[in-house]
This record gives C-alpha cells, sequence and structure tokens, in this order.
C-alpha cells in the first residue's frame, strides 16, 4: 500500500507541475522597413492562463506599439533604425520571464517614376526633376549607359541632382 500511495503522490505532483513560462521568439525580429506596415507576434511557452506582455525597457522604433497580447506593429516611421528592447511576461499564476530584442528598420526600396516626364521637342527649353523615393537621400544621379546616346543629339544633360535639362 506504501508503493501505490507514494506512486499516486508522485503522479499527482507530476500532473500539477507548470512548465516554466518561456519567450520563444528568437531575437533579433525580421527587419521592417519606413512607411511599410509591420506585425510580429512574439510566441512564449509554459505557463498558465492568459499572457500579458509589455516592454520592460529600452523602446520600440517610431510607429510600432506593443500590445497586451504581445504583438508588436504598426508603421515605422523616421530614419533608419536599430532598437534593443527587453519584453517582459507575466501568466495569470503571476509567473514571469523577460527576454531581450533587437529589431532594425530599414529604408524603404529606391523608387524612381518617370511616368510624368512631359515631352520635349527639339530646339524649346526643358527642365524636369526626376522623382524618387526610398532609399538614402540625399540622392546623386549619374547616367550609367553612354550619355552621347540618351541625350547628345537633344542637347539634354543630367545634374548630379536628377535634373534633365537642356
Amino acid at each position: 500500500r506504501a508503493v501505490g500511495w507514494v506512486a499516486g503522490a508522485l503522479l499527482g505532483l507530476a500532473a500539477g507541475a507548470q512548465a516554466q513560462l518561456t519567450i520563444e521568439t528568437p531575437s533579433p525580429l525580421p527587419n521592417g522597413q519606413v512607411g511599410q506596415g509591420y506585425s510580429r507576434p512574439l510566441a512564449a511557452s509554459g505557463g498558465t492562463g492568459s499572457l500579458a506582455w509589455q516592454v520592460s525597457s529600452g523602446t520600440l522604433p517610431a510607429g510600432l506599439t506593443m500590445s497586451t497580447g504581445g504583438v508588436i506593429s504598426g508603421t515605422p516611421t523616421g530614419a533608419v533604425d536599430e532598437r534593443a528592447f527587453t519584453v517582459f511576461v507575466r501568466d495569470g499564476a503571476n509567473a514571469s520571464a523577460a527576454k531581450d530584442f533587437k529589431l532594425t528598420i530599414v529604408a524603404a526600396a529606391l523608387t524612381i517614376d518617370t511616368d510624368d516626364a512631359a515631352p520635349t521637342y527639339r530646339g524649346a527649353a526643358y527642365s524636369y526633376q526626376i522623382p524618387a523615393k526610398g532609399g538614402y537621400p540625399p540622392y546623386s544621379w549619374i547616367l550609367t549607359d553612354d550619355p552621347s546616346s540618351l541625350f547628345g543629339e537633344n542637347k539634354l544633360a543630367l545634374s548630379s541632382g536628377g535634373v534633365v535639362s537642356g
């Protein structure tokens, strides 16, 4: 009988034991991009009941917030940035865990759109600022093809500031 009681007690302890609360999401987090929506749910294992998440030290990049449900989301604004911060999670039994994270915000992809460039005619004065966005301003412009094949006959030039004129 004593053996049965000990075995039952040990099984009862094992059944009631809780796994330690652990933040499972790896760091660094995937990069975000300036001006593009970002959403990254964090994951934890172990613990009891519902989880409450928060940034306990450091700050998220501008434009991002963290919900109490453990989701980092928003639209990164401002400059390219790398942030280090600590995330804290607490479960329904008051167990807690913390983990350090890094999150890098990169520049939006460089795009050039010349769809609205006005046509020009031989002998007419012309000036057009090539529009660009993203990347890392200020921009510097150069011709990568033979300039005479593109501009020589029409007497047009490209400035380092992105203005086509002539």
